[in-house]
């Protein structure tokens, strides 16, 4: 809600006489002072190969464009295309991108008229969020505080979505339409563009946030821009900015009477740049420089180092607004800097031969915050222009702040070591690290926290790190949880959109008021309750039974009209907090075990059941299948068009969003645990790959049990080759049982957690090649004409365009063949034979015809017809790649250890790991192949391997 505008109407009485009110505090600052002219910024062009119709950058500040079509990221001074990653149901192209932001744990995010995407590494993969948002306009994430998490301005309103759940915020009386947000990224403040009006969104008391509009008439608003501890907004009547520690909080920048078109702001100084109908302007705390306008400017973006990039056609245009190309001398530039911040400590730095060494040591330490130390942390910083120094060096002088003060220090470093032509100022560094900074080192990376005093003073004194401390970190329980965010990194486990909570078992609170909460199914709601108004919750009342023992309702009454029938609740022990009792709606409550499905009675009063009936009911009908009023599984995927059934004893059939997060988390540890398992026993590595044996918990055994067949979507059934151990209940999240599964179950590659996160087979094989081979399939070139003879075969190893990748990946992709995609289970050969004959006749049931039209090729086209009736993981097979269907993932897994594939590509993966860069051309020749040959033929054994990484030379080398 916004707060109440109450004006001062209070009347004094003294005496007789009126008293003067008080003044009320001012609500905006108008600044009418034109911007000091400094003539046109230095331009650089650059072909982007097609129209650029967006610009970002990512969160390490690199810009990220999207020109015709294609997302391109500038990473070391060249344009590298990102590849859309598709499978399954995701969008095959972005479509129209109208943002690019930052992402929180690396990389950007692209919101478009086709959905959310990812910018990871080489690939822009599609992010599913809320249903029913529309088309997105913009994104800004906040990793921490109060406003944590990914705010969404969507045609349906602004929303921000966090890990167990999306909300939308709604401003009573205003339509929700947003075209624009922005959040700080301390999470201070959030501001949106709603309706057309501009609005701020601040934490407020609970889960409630407090909206504060802009005191002013802002006219139409075009942009919003945040940064730490200022919101910006460009419109109509010019720049208006937002700080929450500023009195008063707005201030309006007339810009001449200007209009701002776009703002963007300097990922590390702050500074905003906005962009006018005749000039490029810099607001740098409250003074604005003006620069000429570049020709055909509409976009802007600013990157790590304070460059400013616009576009015209396919033209990318670099504004030189930061790192300056002039020379720099030690003398003029460098020492007067280090004498007055640096020699107290460092006295030799003042002199050239000795500073010249440890350069580019201390330039990284000032980036990161580490020096100097008496400021304490501090943001990265980035080369700054020479205009910018002086004015910059004074504000050091006098004080201010310590962003501004390692912006200085890396304007004197990079200049003198970047910029400087002197042969002492390389970045490769050859002396040997001494053994405090060595045992820092070491345990930071194989612990994850740096040692004590005490250990520090163990090697004092001493020319290096005892063999018996690496010994020891690499024994420690710390090691082995620094494997396991290792193996994070490489198989990416997230789960966050996975289908584990289906959407009709799924159970929401609802307030009836005052706190008291009531749980039911949407879904549910919307086929039992509806006749016109959507998603009612039962009746605030017990619930009601007929004398035949049915659910008794009562009609929901709404102008006359008749909007849902409504029954009362119940009260039910969940199986998630045994001991405690919640309120359930009725229909949702119910316990039984089978039910009919679409009643004609329940039918004819609902339209939306009757809806989905017709469709599944004429389908069935089709093909002689019983449906309307047949026996239904209510444990199954079915089971909702059953007004019987409900969510089971103690609500097992159905999940909250908190048993889906904890669910989540439990296949996520799953398989990290197989990890642990490995490392901390010290067993072969390729355990990972190959062992039998996965731990079990209780969250996992309740869904493999209960929950994992009633999806559409996501198939599950039982699996008797990965049996579920007895006597462990939901609640049993921190026990852990071992199960020793049988089949094609093949170490991590078959859990039900890796399955889910790579539904499709070649997401699967893509994953492990990337994983565990080091290898991605790229494409050759551009598509070649759909009209040609080639490009219509339906074999993608064979058509042109496609078969550069899917060559190589179809036959990888071939040893999941037995496991359902989009599903976690195996398809064994008793219920599903090669051939369709035994599954896809005489169908008896909805659930046969279902799973005979999901999982056989009983409708082939074109090239599928040879391959008729046959288990779909069989068409287009060679013999080679039916062998290794019938084997499974542990056939690839071997493979890639006979080759000497996985030993190789494990040594690279830790090697950039520790080292943070990829093996040098030399080492590439020389240390990778010994030390892939030394962890194959010791009998991979990872600790001995990253001893062995650790020793090296290059690691103990000053970085």
């Amino acid at each position: 809600m916004r707060p109440h505008r109450l004006g001062p109407l209070l009347l004094l009485a003294a005496c007789g006489t009126a008293q003067p009110l008080p003044a009320e505090p001012p609500k905006l600052e108008v600044r009418w002072a034109a911007a000091a002219p400094r003539g046109a910024l230095v331009q650089e062009a650059l072909d982007a190969g097609g129209d650029i119709t967006a610009l970002g950058v990512s969160t390490a500040g690199d810009l990220v464009l999207v020109a015709g079509g294609r997302v391109l990221e500038r990473t070391a001074g060249e344009l590298t295309r990102r590849y859309l990653y598709a499978e399954g149901s995701d969008p095959a192209e972005l479509g129209e991108v109208s943002s690019i932001v930052p992402r929180a744990s690396g990389g950007a995010w692209l919101t478009s008229e086709n959905g959310l995407f990812a910018l990871e590494g080489r690939y822009v993969t599609h992010s599913p969020v809320r249903p029913g948002m529309g088309a997105l306009a913009q994104a800004s994430e906040v990793a921490s505080g109060p406003l944590a998490g990914l705010w969404l301005a969507a045609s349906s309103g602004v929303y921000r979505r966090q890990p167990t759940d999306t909300v939308q915020y709604q401003i009573a009386g205003w339509a929700d339409g947003a075209t624009g947000v922005a959040a700080d990224p301390d999470g201070t403040a959030a501001i949106a563009i709603v309706a057309g009006h501009l609005v701020v969104y601040r934490p407020g008391s609970g889960v409630t946030l407090d909206v504060e509009e802009v005191p002013d008439a802002v006219g139409e608003v075009h942009a919003v821009a945040a940064a730490k501890g200022a919101l910006y907004a460009a419109t109509a009547r010019g720049l208006y900015r937002w700080r929450s520690s500023a009195t008063p909080r707005w201030t309006r920048f007339t810009l001449a009477n200007a209009e701002a078109l776009e703002v963007q702001v300097d990922p590390v100084t702050a500074s905003a740049w906005v962009l006018t109908a005749g000039a490029l302007l810099e607001l740098d705390g409250d003074v604005l420089t003006a620069f000429e306008r570049p020709s055909g400017a509409a976009q802007l973006a600013v990157d790590h180092l304070g460059d400013v990039w616009t576009a015209r056609g396919a033209t990318l245009v670099r504004l030189k607004a930061g790192a300056t190309t002039a020379q720099a001398t030690f003398e003029s530039d460098v020492k007067p800097w280090v004498q007055t911040h640096c020699a107290m400590c460092h006295s030799d730095f003042a002199d050239r031969v000795a500073f010249a060494p440890r350069a580019q040591d201390a330039l990284q330490r000032v980036r990161s915050g580490d020096m100097p130390r008496c400021w304490g942390r501090a943001v990265p910083g980035r080369p700054a222009p020479e205009g910018r120094r002086l004015r910059r060096a004074r504000r050091v002088a006098q004080g201010r702040e310590a962003a501004v003060r390692i912006a200085t220090a890396v304007t004197l470093l990079c200049s003198w070591v970047a910029l400087g032509q002197t042969s002492d100022a390389k970045c490769e560094l050859a002396r040997p690290m001494e053994p405090q900074r060595l045992l820092r080192r070491l345990s930071l990376d194989l612990r994850g926290y740096v040692p004590s005093y005490p250990e520090q003073l163990d090697v004092r004194g001493k020319s290096e790190v005892p063999a018996p401390v690496l010994d020891g970190y690499l024994a420690s329980a710390d090691f082995v949880k620094s494997m396991r965010r290792y193996h994070e990194g490489l198989l990416w486990p997230n789960l966050d959109a996975a289908d584990v909570d289906t959407l009709q078992q799924k159970l929401v609170p609802f307030d009836l008021g005052g706190g008291d909460l009531v749980y039911f199914s949407v879904l549910r709601a919307l086929f039992l309750r509806t006749v016109s108004q959507q998603f009612p919750p039962c009746r605030n009342a017990p619930l009601e039974l007929n004398p035949d023992g049915s659910i008794k309702t009562y009609p929901l009454v709404v102008n006359g009209q008749t909007v849902a029938y409504q029954e009362g609740w119940v009260r039910v022990e969940p199986y998630w907090a045994p001991g405690t009792q919640v309120k359930v709606c009725g229909f949702d409550a119910q316990a039984s075990a089978t039910g009919k499905m679409c009643e004609p009675a329940v039918v004819a009063q609902s339209p939306y059941l009757a809806q989905l009936c017709g469709q599944f009911g004429a389908y069935a009908s089709a093909l002689g299948v019983p449906f309307t009023n047949a026996p239904v599984q209510c444990d199954t995927a079915f089971g909702f068009l059953s007004a019987q059934c409900g969510c089971g004893p103690a609500l097992r059939l159905c999940s909250t969003a908190e048993t889906a997060a904890t669910l989540r988390q439990s296949l996520i540890d799953q398989q990290m645990r197989v990890v642990e398992d490995v490392v901390a026993k010290d067993l072969p590595y390729t355990d990972v790959l190959l062992r039998k044996r996965v731990p079990m918990n209780g969250p996992i055994a309740h869904y493999l049990t209960w929950q994992s067949r009633l999806s559409f979507d996501v198939f599950g059934e039982v699996d008797p080759t990965d049996p579920v151990p007895s006597g462990l209940s939901f609640v049993d999240t921190d026990r852990w049982v071992d199960v020793e599964r049988t089949g094609r179950h093949s170490g991590l590659l078959t859990t039900p957690g890796y399955l889910l996160k790579y539904q499709s087979n070649r997401g699967r094989a893509h994953r492990y090649y990337n994983a565990f081979e080091c290898s991605s399939f790229l494409p050759n070139g551009p598509l070649p004409s759909p009209q040609e003879a080639c490009s219509k075969h339906e074999d993608l190893t064979q058509r042109c365009g496609c078969n550069a990748c899917h060559i190589r990946l179809e036959p990888m992709a071939a040893h999941w063949g037995r496991f359902a995609e989009y599903g976690l289970t195996p398809l064994g050969e008793e219920r599903y034979p090669k051939q369709a004959a035994a599954v896809c006749s005489n169908l008896a049931s909805i659930d046969q015809l279902f799973r005979c039209f999901r999982f056989y090729n009983v409708q082939p086209v074109g090239e599928e017809a040879a391959y008729r009736d046959l288990l779909r993981p069989y068409v287009f097979r060679t013999a080679p790649e039916v062998a290794n269907l019938e084997v499974g993932p542990a056939a690839l897994a071997r493979a890639s250890i006979d080759s000497g594939k996985l030993a190789s590509c494990t040594v690279r993966k830790l090697w950039g790991f520790y080292l943070r860069r990829e093996p040098t051309p030399e080492e590439e020749q020389t240390v990778v192949p010994q030390l892939a040959a030394d962890f194959s033929s010791g009998g991979y054994h990872l600790k001995q391997l990253v001893k062995a990484i650790v020793t090296q030379p290059a690691y103990r080398r000053l970085p």
